[in-house]
């Protein structure tokens, strides 16, 4: 009978050593839920930092294609006033060329040039 009673209080100094352990320190179902919840947390991280990174990328290309839309809008600006200049130059070659087979070279007739929109003032 002592035995028993000796059993159980050493069985009972176990359970309450077991349970001191589970309460102090995680078992290995909660070592495996804090791991999943790590790894998802960092999976979410990942997920953010790829999320930020394809967003910067994004404004990136948004960007330099208005930066492109900008420039060929100059680029196409400055070769309609480069053409615009060459016709512009033509016309008073073929007026003075006219002129001068008509015997006016000395004169220049400007009043025969017809203004073209954009050969006044630049804004």
């Amino acid at each position: 009978m002592e035995q028993d009673d000796l059993d159980s209080i050493q069985l009972k100094k176990n359970q309450d050593a077991i349970l001191k352990r589970l309460l102090h320190e995680p078992c290995d179902l909660h070592r495996a839920e804090l791991a999943k919840q790590a790894y998802e947390l960092q999976k979410l991280r990942q997920t953010h930092a790829s999320r930020l990174s394809e967003k910067e990328i994004e404004k990136k290309l948004a960007d330099d294609n208005r930066r492109i839309k900008k420039n060929s809008k100059r680029s196409a600006r400055r070769d309609g006033l480069r053409v615009e200049r060459e016709l512009v130059k033509s016309r008073e070659e073929a007026i003075q060329a006219s002129n001068e087979m008509s015997g006016l070279s000395g004169m220049r007739c400007r009043e025969i040039l017809v203004p073209t929109p954009g050969s006044g003032k630049r804004r």
